[in-house]
């Protein structure tokens, strides 16, 4: 990595950090967890850019980006279901469809936890 990279990456990880120690309440605080970053940045472009990127997590929730099943229309045999979201990405560009599966209380850590099967369809 060039030293001018370097230095930016240090300056953008200080800038975490400091983030960090600043909602802790507390100096101690000396690294950033891998799962620290996602919600550091968020935080730290809210500060910079008044984006308040928290209120707009509701429109673009997991629950609205993801398969949306309707009331099944049966044709067929077969069920249809409204996609919407990633699913409908998945489907038009790698011809993949992602299937919600019934999953046992120890699978997840918390009952919101949605399990998806990735399956390959026949693109038509």
């Amino acid at each position: 990595m060039g030293d001018a990279l370097r230095d930016k990456a240090q300056a953008n990880l200080d800038l975490l950090l400091s983030a960090k120690r600043q909602l802790a309440r507390t100096p101690i605080v000396d690294h950033v967890a891998e799962w620290d970053k996602s919600f550091l940045i968020n935080h730290v472009q809210d500060q910079m850019f008044d984006t308040r990127s928290l209120s707009l997590t509701s429109y673009f929730s997991l629950g609205n980006c993801m398969v949306r099943q309707v009331d099944p229309i049966i044709s067929d045999k077969t069920k249809h279901f409204i996609q919407a979201g990633i699913d409908l990405l998945t489907r038009s560009l790698y011809g993949l469809e992602l299937r919600p599966v019934a999953v046992e209380p120890s699978e997840v850590w918390a009952s919101c936890v949605t399990r998806l099967d990735v399956v390959e369809v026949k693109r038509q």
